[in-house]
C-alpha cells in the first residue's frame, strides 16, 4: 500500500511528517532492526497520536518508501547534472559514494541493505538515459548505446561499491585513476552533444 497524503500540505503537515522521518531514522541507526519498529514506538517519540500518524503513512514500511523516493531523487538529479554538464561529467563515477557520503538518509538506509532498490532503479535510469542521448545525437547504433551505457553505469556503481566497502579512506586517490578510465569512455562520444540533447530533453518534459 503506498503511503497516504495529508488533505493539504501545508507546513504542519510536512512538519509532521519530518517528524516522523527523522524518529523513524533515529530509531535505525539505534540498531533496531525494520520489522521490529511499530507505529506506537514511532508515535510517542514524535508525540502525536495514532490518527495523524495513519493521516500520513499507511505503515512503517510507508516511511521507508518515503525515505527511498527522496534519496532516488537526490541521485537522479545528480545524474543529470552530470550528464549535462561537460565539466562535471566525471561526478559520474562517484554517484554511489559521493550519495553515502553526503546523504544522510543513505549512509542510514545502507548499513540494513535497505538502499539496493534505489541503487537498481537509479542505474536503470541512467543507463535507458544514456543510451537513449548516444542514439539521439547519432554517434552510436541501438545497441552500441546499450553496451557503452551498460559498461559505464554498471563500472561507476561497481567501483563505488568497492570503495565505500572496501576502500573508504582512499577514494581520492582511486579517482585518479577511475577519471582516466572514464576519460578514455567518454572520448568516444561528443559530451557536448549528449550534454545540449539532455537540456533539450527536459526543456520538452
Amino acid at each position: 500500500m503506498d503511503e497516504k497524503k495529508p488533505r493539504k500540505t501545508d507546513r504542519r503537515a510536512l512538519y509532521t511528517q519530518k517528524i516522523i522521518k527523522e524518529n523513524f531514522m533515529r530509531i535505525l541507526e539505534s540498531g533496531k532492526r525494520l520489522e521490529k519498529i511499530t507505529v506506537s514506538e514511532l508515535c510517542r517519540l514524535s508525540e502525536i497520536n495514532r490518527c495523524t500518524f495513519y493521516l500520513h503513512f499507511s505503515d512503517i514500511y510507508g516511511i521507508l518508501r518515503e525515505l527511498q523516493k527522496e534519496v532516488q531523487e537526490s541521485m537522479i538529479e545528480f545524474v543529470n547534472a552530470s550528464l549535462a554538464d561537460e565539466k562535471e561529467r566525471r561526478n559520474l563515477s562517484a554517484i554511489l559514494f559521493a550519495s553515502i557520503r553526503e546523504n544522510h538518509i543513505f549512509r542510514v538506509l545502507s548499513r540494513y541493505d535497505l538502499i539496493s532498490p534505489v541503487m537498481r532503479r537509479v542505474c536503470d535510469y541512467s543507463k535507458r538515459l544514456l543510451s537513449e542521448l548516444c542514439v539521439k545525437t547519432k554517434q552510436l547504433t541501438r545497441r552500441e548505446a546499450e553496451l557503452f551505457a551498460l559498461f559505464l553505469v554498471n563500472g561507476c556503481a561497481a567501483v563505488s561499491e568497492d570503495q565505500i566497502i572496501n576502500h573508504w579512506d582512499s577514494f581520492k586517490k582511486d579517482d585518479v585513476f577511475t577519471n582516466k578510465i572514464l576519460d578514455c569512455l567518454y572520448s568516444m562520444i561528443d559530451f557536448k552533444a549528449i550534454g545540449n540533447a539532455l537540456r533539450e530533453k527536459q526543456i520538452k518534459e
